[in-house]
């Protein structure tokens, strides 16, 4: 079955990456603002709250791609 292609809104798509890098850097500022509480909480030396960060951003990045490549689907 043929699909008709739709043309691409360039100005939706534009402030759907705007919104979309908005929301991921202030997630991290989020995050980054909870670390020291974690450490405290947890007990962790720094070597361990840096492996902390560390797979907070790698999830989030998979989290990220995954939800990408779902969505266009």
């Amino acid at each position: 079955m043929d699909s008709i292609a739709k043309p691409i809104n360039e100005k939706a798509l534009l402030a759907l990456l705007l919104i979309a890098s908005s929301l991921a850097t202030m997630n991290v500022y989020m995050f980054n603002i909870a670390v020291p509480f974690i450490i405290k909480d947890l007990h962790l030396s720094t070597s361990e709250s840096s492996l902390v960060t560390t797979l907070y951003a790698v999830v989030l990045a998979a989290g990220s791609g995954t939800y990408g490549i779902c969505s266009s689907a």
